[in-house]
């Protein structure tokens, strides 16, 4: 994170549905470490496959492959 501010990380199926928040917060400036556990937003199990991480840092927004 550049600079301290709000972060919010999703991820996403490859059919743009949103699978699961995994952090919406403001944080600190610096290296941050995420994990997703393969589940949902309401625990359970996704399938496998490409999955898509939305990260968005103070309204600039990146999205990266999770495979």
């Amino acid at each position: 994170v550049p600079a301290a501010g709000a972060v919010r990380i999703e991820v996403y199926d490859v059919g743009g549905r949103l699978v699961r928040t995994l952090l919406d917060r403001s944080l600190p400036a610096g290296t941050q470490e995420v994990r997703w556990d393969g589940r949902d937003d309401r625990g359970q199990a996704v399938g496998p496959g490409v999955y898509w991480g939305r990260v968005t840092v103070d309204h600039v927004t990146t999205a990266v492959p999770i495979v």
